[in-house]
C-alpha cells in the first residue's frame, strides 16, 4: 500500500534539508592558509610549545699554531718548532691574541705529544691587555714575563712574537707589564721599552724556521 501523499511530501523535503545541511558543512576552499584560534584546537594540543635551545656559551675552538722550542741533540744550538693544538678562543677582537698566549703558557710539550721540545714562556704569566693597532703592531701587556731571565726571557718572548705574527694583521708586537711598556731581549741585545719587536729581530731563529718549512 502506498504511504499517504503528505507523509511523501514530508518525508523528501527532510531528505533535501540535510542534503543542504550537508552542503553547508563542506570544507571551503580558500587561496592562503588561515590562523586557527587557540580556542578552537582541542585542550590537548592548547598547551604544546615548541622550543629551540641555543647556546649562550660564548666561546668557540679553532686549531692554531703555537711556537715552542726545540734544542739540537749537542744542546749547542735552539730553535722554534711548530705544534698546533686546539684553544677555546673567546669573541672579540682580543679574544684570540689574548688566548694564544695563555695557551703558549699553559703548554707541556710532553701532554701535547712533544717530548724533546720544551717550553720557555713561564707557566704563570697571565694576559693583563692584548689590543693590535692600525700599524699592526699588538701590545701586550702580561706579568710574569721577568720570572724567566737571560737566554730563557728571550727564547720566551721569540715565542710570543713568532706565535702572534701568525696571526692575519699581526706584524710585530710591543710588550708592557703594569701598564708601562718595557724592554725586552732580542737575539743582539736588548729591544728598548716601547719598540716593536718582530720576527726579523731574531734573525737565526727566523733562518731555521725558514729552512725547516722549505725542507
Amino acid at each position: 500500500m502506498r504511504p499517504p501523499r503528505r507523509r511523501l511530501l514530508a518525508t523528501l523535503t527532510a531528505g533535501l534539508t540535510a542534503l543542504a545541511l550537508l552542503a553547508g558543512c563542506g570544507i571551503a576552499s580558500d587561496d592562503s592558509a588561515r590562523d586557527i584560534p587557540e580556542n578552537a584546537l582541542p585542550e590537548a594540543l592548547q598547551n604544546e610549545t615548541t622550543t629551540t635551545t641555543v647556546s649562550d656559551d660564548p666561546e668557540r675552538t679553532s686549531v692554531e699554531k703555537l711556537f715552542l722550542v726545540q734544542t739540537s741533540s749537542d744542546g749547542s744550538t735552539e730553535v722554534l718548532a711548530e705544534v698546533f693544538v686546539e684553544i677555546e678562543t673567546p669573541e672579540g677582537p682580543s679574544g684570540l691574541p689574548a688566548a694564544l698566549v695563555r695557551a703558549l703558557a699553559d703548554a707541556r710539550p710532553t701532554e701535547l705529544g712533544f717530548p724533546s721540545l720544551t717550553n720557555s714562556v713561564p707557566p704563570g704569566l697571565e694576559v693583563v691587555r692584548a689590543d693590535l693597532g692600525t700599524d699592526g703592531v699588538l701590545e701586550l701587556d702580561v706579568s710574569e714575563l721577568d720570572s724567566v731571565e737571560g737566554a730563557g726571557q728571550r727564547l720566551a718572548v721569540a715565542q710570543i712574537v713568532f706565535t702572534l705574527t701568525e696571526l692575519d694583521g699581526v706584524n710585530a708586537v710591543r710588550f708592557f707589564e703594569d701598564g708601562q711598556p718595557v724592554a725586552v731581549p732580542i737575539e743582539n741585545g736588548t729591544a728598548p721599552a716601547g719598540t716593536a719587536v718582530r720576527r726579523s729581530d731574531d734573525p737565526s731563529l727566523l733562518a731555521a724556521l725558514r729552512d725547516s718549512t722549505t725542507r
